[in-house]
């Protein structure tokens, strides 16, 4: 993804080289300068002023090079920042902060194909919250989003690092798990059920706290 911008991450790089490059010219000329001055008292006065005069003109110039330089990391830095924060919106939910549908379908491919290039398990569940109209009817839908928001952050703290989560529609939580046979996804998917069930999700409403088992 690109961001207002045609530089992709092999264009910042080259950017940054350059503009560290003007960015150390500068203490370059200076020490130049002062060899010049100081260390070659052998050059007649009218040489060493001519010389001074001319280094003096390039220092200006190469301190607002420099300047440049250092503007530029900073614009670079920012944008690529930004950039960031824009491809990681378009893959994450933005009620429970984790993947979107639409990551999912395209890790899931990846996956797969990983899974079958190297021969290795691959186990993949669906979480299905049990009772969810009911929280909705009993106690609004903010509420009902405020359980999803629990999820979202209990789910992923329950599972691997390289486990992938991702909200399928509505509440349903769809997890892949990469290098897992299925009698360990069974496994992991007991443990997240008990996890879930055992865990007060809205913690400042005491009629609200979440008791429901996750259906796998």
């Amino acid at each position: 993804m690109r961001f207002m911008t045609s530089l992709n991450i092999a264009d910042y790089k080259k950017t940054i080289s350059i503009a560290f490059i003007l960015t150390i010219l500068f203490p370059l000329l200076i020490m130049i300068y002062f060899i010049v001055q100081y260390i070659m008292p052998s050059l007649a006065l009218v040489q060493r002023t001519a010389l001074g005069i001319i280094f003096g003109y390039c220092l200006s110039a190469m301190f607002l090079v420099s300047l440049l330089g250092y503007l530029l990391i900073i614009q670079v830095l920012n944008a690529s920042a930004r950039t960031r924060i824009l491809e990681e919106e378009t893959i994450t939910d933005p009620l429970m902060k984790i993947y979107n549908r639409r990551y999912m379908d395209k890790r899931l491919i990846e996956e797969i194909s990983r899974a079958q290039r190297y021969e290795l398990p691959l186990s993949v569940f669906l979480i299905d919250i049990d009772h969810f109209k009911q929280i909705n009817d009993n106690y609004g839908h903010q509420v009902g989003d405020d359980v999803l928001k629990g999820l979202g952050k209990l789910i992923p703290e329950t599972l691997r690092e390289n486990d992938i989560v991702a909200r399928y529609g509505g509440e349903e939580i769809f997890v892949i798990l990469p290098n897992t046979s299925d009698s360990d996804a069974i496994i992991v998917a007991e443990r997240l059920r008990h996890t879930v069930e055992s865990t007060a999700l809205i913690k400042d409403n005491k009629r609200c706290r979440d008791n429901q088992k996750g259906e796998y």
